[in-house]
């Protein structure tokens, strides 16, 4: 049975880069000009008004079309501009605008007129971490205090070196770019690592797989998602995929809830991802241990892919490219871009 999409906000013109949800707090990026691909503002809407209001800018040229992160009071979003046709950036800084007062915090800033690597972040509550380059070419893992604005590097294991790091109460996970033997010839992008999760309270620091080139990962908590780096099930080698795994936080045995899995994203109670080779949308419930397929009723499965996502409880939020309601692509005028929500509670009832 095809879910049936409820329409959170009409965009009009304005497409979404990347978008991230909280409760009843919807965050994305976009731009200040119509049918533009360059994401210079955050917007943010409170589910249900229907209305949405700028809460942060690029304010020295470069563009916002990194992830955007919120949680509670605070979103967090960065601002850079690419070097050249490189995978580095000439500057970029870290910001938390807090939606009550319009204040917003500077976190953290590099810049290099021959490129610097940019940083992964997450927050959850007031915390916020992300890893930055040292001087001396090593990765370090970095936590900012929003309530207290203070900022302190997070002690690892000697010769750890952290990369997408997500953060959920006291534990962080990351992929430890150490053990990868192909880290060196991997831009920032595609660089894979170990799952890996310390513990902020305690220092205690759990390797949750073998693996040494994952891609992604992901924290709620309880479980950890990430994705291993496996042969294409449809395609012959070299060709690989990225899979997607279930870890409990501490440790311990690992499922395979996914064959292929791109723009994975987690919460509480479900995890989503867009199956490629399937060209399919799946979500699995964590209390039920069950993967279903999504099919969203008047959606293409293919305009699916190139879609941006945020989950929160039964909700899934979601945004096509203008080009999927434009008959003619991104610049027809008949092109608009809206913001969506399916609940997921519908595709596990059968």
């Amino acid at each position: 049975m095809a879910l049936v999409a409820q329409t959170f906000l009409a965009l009009g013109p304005y497409g979404v880069g990347n978008l991230s949800c909280d409760s009843q707090t919807v965050a994305w990026t976009t731009s200040s000009q119509p049918r533009s691909g360059l994401n210079n503002l955050v917007r943010l809407a409170h589910f249900p008004s229907g209305s949405s209001s700028i809460v942060g800018q690029a304010e020295y040229g470069g563009t916002v079309t990194s992830p955007v992160e919120v949680a509670g009071n605070w979103v967090v979003y960065l601002e850079y501009l690419q070097y050249g046709e490189t995978y580095t950036d000439t500057f970029w800084y870290l910001r938390a605008a807090n939606l009550i007062t319009g204040k917003v915090l500077a976190l953290a800033h590099a810049q290099s007129p021959t490129g610097t690597e940019p940083p992964f972040y997450s927050i959850s509550g007031d915390l916020v971490v992300w890893n930055q380059l040292t001087v001396a070419g090593h990765e370090e893992l970095m936590a900012y205090n929003l309530g207290k604005q203070t900022v302190r590097r997070v002690p690892l294991p000697s010769g750890v070196s952290p990369i997408r790091p997500q953060v959920a109460g006291e534990n962080v996970a990351f992929l430890n770019t150490s053990v990868n033997p192909h880290a060196g010839q991997q831009d920032v992008f595609t660089r894979g690592g170990r799952p890996s999760v310390v513990d902020l309270a305690t220092g205690r620091f759990t390797q949750l797989s073998q693996a040494n080139d994952a891609k992604t990962i992901s924290l709620n908590g309880s479980v950890v998602v990430w994705s291993n780096t496996v042969p294409d099930p449809v395609n012959p080698a070299p060709a690989v995929v990225p899979d997607v795994q279930l870890t409990p936080v501490g440790g311990g045995a690992t499922r395979v809830i996914g064959a292929v899995g791109y723009s994975i994203v987690l919460d509480s109670a479900y995890v989503v991802w867009y199956d490629t080779e399937n060209l399919r949308l799946s979500a699995y419930a964590l209390r039920s241990n069950r993967e279903v397929y999504i099919a969203i009723a008047g959606v293409k499965q293919s305009d699916l892919q190139s879609g941006a996502y945020a989950l929160c409880g039964d909700r899934l939020f979601f945004a096509l490219p203008p080009s999927a309601a434009g008959p003619n692509g991104p610049l027809d005028p008949r092109a608009q871009s809206f913001l969506r929500y399916v609940n997921l509670q519908g595709a596990f009832q059968s």
